[in-house]
């Protein structure tokens, strides 16, 4: 899913991965999806999406990468 802040006048993109927390059968799938949010916090590459925030709901995980920097 594509996504903007309500109060950004630039209107950057940003890209949301919802991972719906009843998808995971077990601690594996959840110990993946822990491992993949603290491997995208430490990385640093022009040619990758940086992770801008990640949090959670009852129901589901969500990441939020930041476009700016492949689109420009």
């Amino acid at each position: 899913m594509l996504a903007t802040m309500k109060d950004d006048p630039a209107g950057k993109l940003y890209a949301v991965k919802v991972i719906k927390k009843s998808g995971l059968v077990d601690d594996e799938s959840l110990e993946h999806v822990l491992s993949e949010n603290r491997v995208l916090q430490t990385m640093d590459h022009p040619f990758l999406v940086k992770l801008y925030a990640s949090f959670q709901t009852s129901v589901c995980f969500f990441l939020s990468f930041s476009l700016h920097s492949c689109l420009s």
